[in-house]
């Protein structure tokens, strides 16, 4: 007799935790698209790997947005004269959260390539803006529309899973996940040199251009999802989180300017947070929720979503921070400037992007022997030295070299967490599902990438031109040790994700001859 009840494995050998009474929306399935997959599923491999790259192209935007801004932030607060240079990522990653449950949604009753065609097609529109603006606030709404990518990867990884043959899916959510150690590299030095050769709105035509690849081989490609579900958008509900996700960002970001205990701060602080109580019963007794409340605070997808979540926004304060000390001159600030270009930074991440698509293919081959819990746990140690390495080492090049080659091993979360959200979700809520995986990280991002501004914004040393500080480096060292902190809460989180444990065969007894 066994000792424990044995794990309910899926066709891919791996443990599903499904709640049945999470289901929402009756699904359908279209049988001439299902046929058509069926056929497809039997192709071989050179296929599929085609459809992964084209669907790369597209799930790697969100992190191309952050990588390829990241360096270049301090051309841009020159080039337009601001300090509130932060929210260039900062919009980004707000819009995103807000427009990728609505794009989810979109996907899970629309068909899920389709949306993946709508999200790049705005995507587009607002790198275009972004090209041709002439005002600081121009270029924020263009941004605006960009952190529609966000939605990419949701989307990408729940067309993988009602598409994709067992034996491909794992390994490519994880490969389409981690493929961003491609941009980690490529995109940071491309970006870099065009702006050292031209202008910093030459990087929104690489982000234009990037897009609209994409889209052609995706139309061309990939094949649809036979999947259907029957439901409705909610508007209000959108409306709703948009209110307080901004009110909350709004008082964080002005809480220097008018200080912690002004009322404004105050009351657009703790405002949002009442909005936002307002949103989520709103959506418990809404028929068709935006947001299935009832899935979300489901042990099998909040842990994961939390503890991931915890782990990469402690990457996005290193990629507000860190730029900024690489590109201080050393004469300036000897404790840590280095003076570099944008393209040298660019070439300090290069390692960490190598890292990073490391990362992605050892989850996928590990999802067995290993488990994806067990990979949270080691994506969220690394990210935390990573930080740790950045806050005590900082006077050499190599120093951040090492600091953020840790936290590009730790990224190998990024894969873990989709497989580990699709494993615990019904069908017709797989792009909902890890649509919620990107409004957290919408709003886990911006909130760390505004509190490193608050904490940088009290550092201040001078004022070297209009838009470009000074910074003291214990307001560095403090806000990479927040990190550090944020990262080991995300690790201990981990503990409380049910599934994804590593799955261990047993092996058949072979009875000795009499």
């Amino acid at each position: 007799m066994e000792s424990e009840r044995s794990p309910r494995l899926n066709d891919e050998g791996l443990e599903e935790v499904i709640d049945p009474s999470t289901r929402v929306d009756q699904v359908t399935i279209d049988p001439a698209q299902q046929a058509k997959i069926d056929s497809l599923r039997a192709r071989r491999g050179g296929f599929w790997i085609a459809v992964v790259l084209s669907l790369v192209l597209l799930s790697e935007q969100s992190a191309l947005a952050i990588t390829v801004f990241a360096p270049i932030l301090p051309q841009f607060a020159a080039e337009y004269e601001t300090a509130q240079i932060v929210w260039i990522l900062t919009v980004f990653a707000l819009a995103g959260a807000v427009a990728t449950p609505l794009l989810a949604k979109v996907g899970d009753i629309y068909g899920k390539k389709r949306a993946l065609l709508i999200t790049a097609a705005i995507a587009t529109v607002g790198a275009v803006i972004g090209i041709f603006a002439t005002s600081f606030i121009v270029l924020l709404i263009g941004r605006a529309l960009m952190g529609a990518a966000i939605a990419f990867a949701p989307l990408t990884f729940a067309l993988m899973r009602d598409t994709f043959p067992p034996r491909w899916r794992s390994l490519g959510i994880s490969i389409a996940t981690n493929g961003i150690g491609v941009v980690v590299i490529a995109g940071p030095l491309l970006a870099s040199l065009l702006v050292d050769l031209f202008s910093t709105s030459a990087v929104f035509v690489l982000m234009a251009g990037i897009s609209l690849v994409g889209l052609v081989l995706v139309a061309l490609i990939v094949p649809e999802s036979p999947l259907r579900t029957r439901g409705s958008i909610d508007y209000l509900g959108a409306v709703i989180l948009a209110c307080g996700v901004l009110a909350v960002q709004l008082g964080l970001t002005q809480a220097r300017d008018w200080g912690y205990g002004d009322p404004r701060t105050l009351g657009l602080f703790l405002g949002g947070l009442v909005v936002l109580g307002v949103w989520v019963q709103q959506q418990r007794v809404t028929r068709e929720p935006l947001i299935n409340i009832k899935l979300l605070t489901s042990r099998p997808i909040w842990a994961p979503m939390l503890a991931c979540g915890l782990v990469t926004s402690a990457t996005a304060m290193g990629s507000y921070v860190v730029p900024q000390m690489l590109a201080t001159p050393s004469e300036a600030a000897p404790a840590y400037g280095q003076g570099l270009t944008s393209t040298e930074i660019a070439l300090v991440f290069s390692p960490a992007g190598l890292l990073v698509i490391v990362g992605g293919v050892f989850v996928g081959l590990t999802a067995k022997s290993i488990g994806f819990r067990n990979h949270v746990f080691i994506g969220a140690a690394l990210v935390a030295s990573h930080v740790v390495v950045l806050a005590l080492l900082h006077t050499e090049v190599w120093h951040y070299m090492l600091g953020y080659a840790l936290g590009g091993a730790g990224l190998l979360v990024l894969a873990a967490r989709p497989n580990l959200i699709l494993l615990a979700v019904p069908e017709d809520q797989r792009a909902v599902a890890t649509g919620i995986v990107g409004t957290g990280d919408g709003i886990l991002g911006g909130m760390m990438q505004q509190i490193s501004y608050v904490v940088l914004a009290g550092a201040v040393a001078m004022e070297i031109a209009p838009g470009v500080n000074l910074y003291q480096e214990s307001g560095f060292v403090t806000a990479l040790l927040i990190g550090a902190v944020v990262s080991a809460v995300g690790g201990l989180l981990a503990l409380a994700i049910p599934q994804g444990r590593r799955v261990v065969t047993a092996r058949p007894v072979v009875s000795a001859r009499p």
